[in-house]
């Protein structure tokens, strides 16, 4: 769940069950979730956000973004 703000720059169709800026639809879909006992789509999910967004991934973008900056200053 997350609001339209929330979801900005989320580049998968199906990480996050339910968009909306309306309170109750949002409350609903939070029950909804916590009700639902089947957490496979929110393992993988989970497992692809950590290896998109986690500080391996970070620091991997960190680096690449420094080599690319001593690259361009040495030419």
């Amino acid at each position: 769940m997350a609001t339209p703000v929330g979801a900005e720059g989320i580049e998968r169709d199906d990480a996050i069950r339910s968009v909306t800026d309306d309170p109750d639809a949002f409350a609903a879909a939070v029950v909804a979730a916590l009700q639902d006992e089947d957490r496979s789509h929110e393992a993988t999910i989970r497992d692809w956000a950590i290896r998109e967004y986690g500080l391996e991934a970070f620091g991997a973008r960190i680096v690449t973004l420094y080599e690319e900056l001593i690259q361009e200053g040495v030419r």
